[in-house]
């Protein structure tokens, strides 16, 4: 999903674009999807993270606004891959930024490869359109503010990202 993302040091508004890998899982990496499950609960706006039932991580997640709320239901993750952030005013629109920089407790530069996400399938809800996903502004962390994406801290989506496979099951409850 296009996201607005004021960039820190920057006057430019940026759009995240997707460019979220749809390879073929491999065999070994479905059976493993089957033994784990993302549960976004959007009324304490956490992400709960489980292999094979039992709880491995807790995070705080940022949700979708009333106007546009995150999708409810069950599906599974689509596709994983880095987050492209471009320019979309002046001279250098269109052209891919290659680092940010976020405040967590000092300054600190992002490059744009540490900003990922996963694409999201969930019946009735279109799967081009929500992702979980870092965001380089931690004070949307705990706050219902997205288009309906579910949005994580970059330290955080840095741990869970190479926990979770495609074809996770994602549970996204009220």
């Amino acid at each position: 999903m296009a996201k607005l993302l004021k960039v820190i040091g920057m006057s430019a508004i940026l759009i995240a674009q997707s460019a979220l890998l749809l390879a073929k899982p491999t065999k070994s990496r479905i059976q493993a999807a089957k033994h784990k499950k993302i549960v976004v609960d959007l009324s304490d706006k956490t992400l709960k993270f489980f292999v094979r039932g039992k709880l491995v991580k807790k995070y705080a997640v940022g949700i979708g606004k009333p106007a546009t709320p995150s999708p409810i239901g069950t599906g599974y993750i689509r596709s994983k891959g880095d987050m492209i952030f471009r320019q979309t005013k002046g001279p250098n629109k269109g052209k891919i930024i290659i680092w940010t920089q976020i405040k967590i407790g000092r300054w600190v530069k992002i490059p744009y490869e540490e900003i990922r996400g996963f694409g999201m399938a969930i019946p009735g809800y279109n799967p081009f359109q929500y992702y979980i996903h870092s965001v380089t502004n931690p004070e949307n962390i705990g706050k219902a503010s997205s288009k309906g994406c579910i949005r994580m801290a970059i330290p955080d989506m840095l741990e869970l990202y190479p926990l979770v496979d495609l074809r996770t099951k994602v549970i996204i409850k009220l």
